[in-house]
């Protein structure tokens, strides 16, 4: 149960569907911060943004090595963003320590 089809071999149930779903609401929600990085109507603190990609990896890795496989497409998705937005903070962003 819970097997949808076949691609070329792999069988695609919902674990699989949900954890694409989950990617592309990652990918779609960081879309509007970062055009308004570049518009100029926020300023990322470089700082914070730095330890969300540092943590988010420490996360996606873990979860690599204990096997998650495509459940950790979404922690993958999320991180590729959290390393956008720290590269976009280091130039457009708050940089000094509160």
């Amino acid at each position: 149960m819970g097997r949808c089809r076949r691609l070329d071999g792999y069988t695609w149930g919902v674990k699989e569907t949900f954890a694409v779903i989950a990617a592309i609401l990652a990918i779609v929600g960081n879309i509007p911060y970062i055009v308004d990085i570049f518009k100029g109507r926020v300023q990322p603190h470089a700082y914070t943004w730095f330890v969300w990609t540092l943590v988010t990896t420490i996360v996606f890795l873990g979860q690599v090595a204990r096997g998650a496989g495509i459940g950790a497409l979404p922690t993958a998705a999320a991180g590729m963003f959290t390393l956008v937005i720290f590269v976009l903070s280091l130039k457009n962003g708050f940089k000094h320590v509160t």
